[in-house]
């Protein structure tokens, strides 16, 4: 399995991982030995070996039939290798086994459950679900109203959804990824059609949810470029710092951008900035770049990839 069919698989699923798993694994904590293989079982997972990743959940549940982290592992497992009549009894499993006091998990579990039938298209019966949480769980049915959404390309809906379930859980980072998910995914819409103003605003926000530099300020960034707005953009670099995913492209299109605008000291400084983040990767691509043939033997161009060279090398 590809590593974006398994994230998309993952999403699909409610972030499974983020979600259920963590909820078990934290407050019904299992042994040792139990924890050991289910950490090995996860990794498994990860890699696609579902199959090894069952072997492992067994084990722990011969040595004890009630674990319920086991359980949800197990569940969780099934409904990645798109075994979903199996991942459906497994989670039934798991909710039988959920502490009877203990209604947030076993609300939790309902929601797994749930996308593992938004999976499979039985959607009549994902309704029943959702509808029934919204009396007992608003945020839990606005995080399947997103999932729902998301799964038929409704990427304002799915966002709207996901915001109102914020509201009620702000610090959920499983929330915040399925937010940002939906944003990227209709400010990439947006772009498509043209509509860069809409295509700003939902790369804003999914660049104000996480702390760390992510996709949200690099497309953001792009969308100042396709403007025309090198200096937006360069100050989004400027921001985040060279961590930004695809950093050294980035600055190199920015330098580009000045360059094609006929402002040449500011081209020639972003291009400085470009190859001190990826010195290789900007050199192939200013050989590469029609918008640089008048200028890349220029002595000012020379100079800088002459004198950065040694320190870059010594780095």
């Amino acid at each position: 399995m590809s590593e974006t069919r398994r994230r998309i698989l993952l999403y699909t699923l409610g972030v499974l991982a983020v979600g259920g798993l963590l909820v078990a694994g934290f407050l019904y904590r299992p042994g040792p030995d139990a924890g050991t293989r289910l950490s090995s079982a996860s990794m498994l997972a990860s890699l696609g070996h579902f199959d090894q990743a069952l072997v492992e959940c067994d084990a722990v549940l011969r040595e004890d039939p009630n674990s319920l982290p086991a359980r949800v592992y197990r569940a969780t497992f099934l409904a990645m290798a798109q075994r979903h009549e199996e991942a459906l009894r497994a989670f039934d499993d798991a909710i039988e086994c959920a502490p009877s006091d203990d209604e947030e998990i076993r609300l939790d579990l309902a929601v797994d459950r749930a996308g593992v039938l938004a999976s499979a298209g039985r959607w009549d019966e994902f309704e029943q679900v959702r509808k029934s949480l919204i009396a007992t769980s608003r945020r839990r049915a606005d995080l399947l109203t997103g999932l729902a959404a998301f799964k038929r390309e409704q990427w304002n809906e799915a966002s709207d959804a996901y915001r109102r379930a914020l509201k009620a859980d702000k610090d959920n980072a499983s929330l915040k990824s399925q937010l940002w998910s939906s944003l990227v995914r209709g400010g990439d819409k947006s772009v498509e059609t043209g509509a860069f103003d809409k295509a700003k605003r939902a790369y804003f926000e999914a660049s104000r949810l996480f702390e760390e530099p992510n996709d949200g300020h690099r497309k953001l960034a792009e969308v100042y470029l396709a403007l025309g707005e090198p200096a937006a953009a360069a100050a989004i670099v400027k921001e985040v710092g060279p961590k930004l995913p695809g950093c050294a492209t980035l600055v190199f299109r920015i330098a580009t951008t000045w360059l094609e605008q006929g402002k040449r000291d500011e081209a020639l400084e972003a291009l400085n900035g470009a190859l001190d983040v990826n010195e290789e990767t900007v050199r192939v691509l200013l050989s590469k770049d029609p918008a640089w043939d008048d200028v890349r033997n220029d002595t000012d161009v020379q100079e800088i990839l002459d004198m950065g060279q040694p320190n870059r090398e010594s780095n």
